[in-house]
């Protein structure tokens, strides 16, 4: 691809994981960043690509605005922070062409039964300052800016999730936000599972367990990806490249 086929990015908000998209877009030969635009900043520069990496209450009205003039946007996670507003960001911008795929509906893991997680941190008191004091808001819990990395990869593995039941923990900080929760789930391909999150306790180490009747599969964390190994009787395969979010968010 020449240099006049790049595609041209802005990163919106420069907060914690904003360079990290700004670096991966300049490494990328494909790609040219063409603007940072930040609220600490005066001068700022659309581009025709806009990687929009803001507060998440800001998710939603920016880029309905910038859907309106025809800039193509990709939004960080959460698109938005209740399921109204994102419904209503979907219906604005139609989207098309979105292909869904499991790999349960595929059989590839055999039967599975039900799958079981754990994520948990302690997040710092600076994490939590200015100017992401945004953080200690109903928007900045751990749900939806860390558990939300592993709803993805629960639907890439298992198909949609069609019930959840959710009990938060105690709070510790007396933030807005929440700090973790117990859940449950259960997906439309009838695999139940359960998920512990934390982000104010010590550190553990983040597992998913994956309980299948005829395989055993087995989730490997290695930096930031995951590798899913297969076997069955004699054959076996492993699925890598998955995010792996032990990081902040």
């Amino acid at each position: 691809m020449g240099s006049d086929k790049r595609i041209r990015f802005a990163v919106i908000g420069a907060g914690l994981i904003g360079p990290r998209h700004a670096q991966t877009v300049m490494e990328n030969p494909n790609t040219e960043l063409v603007a940072i635009v930040d609220p600490l900043e005066s001068n700022a520069t659309l581009a025709r690509d806009l990687d929009i990496a803001h507060y998440q209450s800001l998710h939603v009205p920016l880029a309905k605005q910038l859907a309106s003039a025809g800039v193509h946007v990709l939004v960080e996670k959460p698109v938005s922070v209740d399921i109204t507003s994102g419904k209503n960001l979907v219906r604005h911008v139609s989207a098309t062409g979105v292909r869904a795929l499991t790999v349960v509906s595929s059989g590839t893991l055999g039967t599975i039964v039900a799958v079981n997680g754990l994520w948990a941190l302690r997040k710092p008191d600076e994490y939590f300052q200015h100017p992401a004091a945004w953080r200690q808001t109903e928007a900045g819990g751990v749900v939806l800016i860390n558990m939300v990395h592993k709803v993805d990869l629960l639907r890439f593995l298992f198909g949609p999730i069609t019930s959840v039941h959710a009990e938060k923990t105690l709070s510790q900080r007396g933030f807005e936000a929440d700090e973790g929760a117990a859940l449950t789930l259960r997906f439309r391909s009838g695999v139940v599972g359960s998920f512990v999150l934390a982000d104010t306790v010590a550190l553990s180490v983040p597992h998913m367990r994956i309980m299948c009747v005829n395989c055993q599969p087995r989730l490997d964390s290695a930096g930031t990806k995951e590798m899913l190994h297969i076997s069955r009787g004699s054959e076996a395969m492993s699925i890598t490249g998955m995010s792996h979010h032990m990081q902040l968010g």
